[in-house]
């Protein structure tokens, strides 16, 4: 069964659990900023998220914006730029926009501009900072929520309930 990732999740994931501090801290965030990232860097970013995460999960365009919106202004602009680097890597190899292509194009794209042999450097090449930016983060806002930590058999992520004795309770087996 597939489960989706909402915009609630993504405030949990950015608060580790206090979602209506999270909350007042995006209000003050957006209005500092005064911009927020536009629709197109949303749709490739949420694009990534769909190609990188788990059959099991799925992100919704609310969860990846209210996730992108939280972040600083230089680091929404280092996202934009990744997102623009990755369709200019997807129309050379494909000639289409990497929302554009099927999850298999968008996985050899991915492939062919090196992403997934980097490390990830926010200041590093250009596949490096696709990977940053994009890759990584998407993962890091998944497996920052109890649903993704799940995934992985961690049953409270690190800042929720029973986050910290998880990580250190014996495996049911073992008990």
């Amino acid at each position: 069964m597939t489960r989706q990732l909402t915009r609630r999740d993504a405030l949990v994931a950015l608060g580790s659990g206090a979602a209506i501090g999270t909350a007042g801290l995006l209000a003050s965030q957006s209005q500092e900023a005064g911009e927020v990232v536009d629709g197109d860097v949303i749709g490739t970013v949420h694009t990534v998220a769909e190609t990188v995460y788990p059959d099991e999960v799925t992100a919704t365009r609310e969860f990846i914006r209210t996730y992108v919106d939280a972040q600083s202004q230089q680091r929404r602009e280092d996202i934009a730029e990744a997102t623009a680097r990755l369709n200019e890597g997807a129309k050379r190899h494909t000639g289409q926009q990497f929302t554009a292509l099927s999850e298999g194009d968008r996985t050899a794209t991915l492939t062919r501009l090196g992403v997934g042999r980097v490390e990830s450097d926010p200041d590093g090449s250009v596949p490096e900072r696709i990977r940053y930016q994009l890759v990584n983060s998407t993962l890091y806002a998944l497996f920052s929520t109890p649903l993704g930590s799940e995934l992985v058999g961690i049953e409270n992520p690190t800042g929720h309930p029973g986050g910290y004795e998880s990580l250190f309770r014996p495996p049911e087996g073992e008990r």
